[in-house]
């Protein structure tokens, strides 16, 4: 669930870095239990705002539960979605029961500045779901570059046989 106001903070009682989560620098714990909701202030520290962002959630849930995200505070219009191997739902829908993971979860629709903190809040109507959030792995520029690469050729072999 995405918030809009305060919750537990970094080490130091600073906010945890939005650039330090997606880059994968930070991993939060995210262990699930109906008198437990883990709630961490993250900060946009990207230099802009931001409009969207993508995390990775990796972790079991028993097979009779499942995740979903929410928008809410200052965040009302905002959208999510998560998918992974079971699939992909929207706002408010059920990943699972029985989801496979790792799952992305991405938010979208979101106007928040450089700067400004909001929740990210992990809660459960049952115990049991645990897991961790971090970056999605977001190719090197090298790789990208060598799939360019690979595409152009076979595209001009294409036209040699054209």
């Amino acid at each position: 669930m995405l918030n809009g106001s305060g919750g537990l903070q970094g080490t130091g009682g600073t906010p945890f870095s939005l650039t330090g989560l997606e880059n994968g620098t930070i991993v939060l714990q995210a262990v699930i239990g109906t008198q437990t909701a883990p709630v961490y202030e993250i900060v946009n520290d990207a230099g802009a705002t931001i409009t969207s962002f993508s995390i990775l959630f990796s972790g079991t849930l028993p097979s009779n539960q499942f995740i979903d995200w929410q928008t809410n505070g200052g965040f009302a219009g905002a959208s999510c979605s998560i998918s992974g191997p079971s699939g992909t739902v929207g706002k408010n829908a059920q990943y699972g029961p029985g989801g496979k993971f790792p799952a992305v979860i991405t938010f979208s629709g979101l106007n928040i500045a450089n700067g400004s903190t909001f929740d990210l809040v992990f809660s459960s109507f049952a115990n049991g779901a645990s897991g961790s959030v971090s970056g999605v792995p977001v190719p090197e520029p090298g790789t990208l570059l060598l799939l360019a690469c690979g595409l152009i050729g076979v595209a001009a072999l294409g036209r040699k046989h054209a």
